[in-house]
């Protein structure tokens, strides 16, 4: 079964799923906002992403489905390294 079909099947939250079902469900999640592919809001294999601002240094996205509503950051990599500290 594809992974947006699981998505509105589930009527629990991630924390209910097993770790490997939230890594199923989750990795690519994250692999696609860290590439940066998201300019604005837009709907994503079941998943509703929206950037937001406010994170200074950072990237954040707010990224809701049937199981939930999750804040998402993800630190800017620059001359600094704070992401490496």
């Amino acid at each position: 079964m594809e992974i947006a079909q699981r998505l509105d099947l589930q009527m629990g939250s991630l924390l209910e799923l097993s770790e490997h079902e939230r890594q199923e469900i989750l990795g690519p999640l994250l692999e696609r906002l860290a590439r940066g592919e998201t300019g604005g809001p837009e709907e994503w294999k079941g998943w509703w992403l929206e950037p937001f601002g406010g994170g200074r240094n950072n990237l954040l996205y707010r990224a809701t489905s049937s199981l939930g509503d999750l804040a998402l950051k993800f630190t800017v990599r620059d001359s600094r390294d704070r992401a490496g500290r």
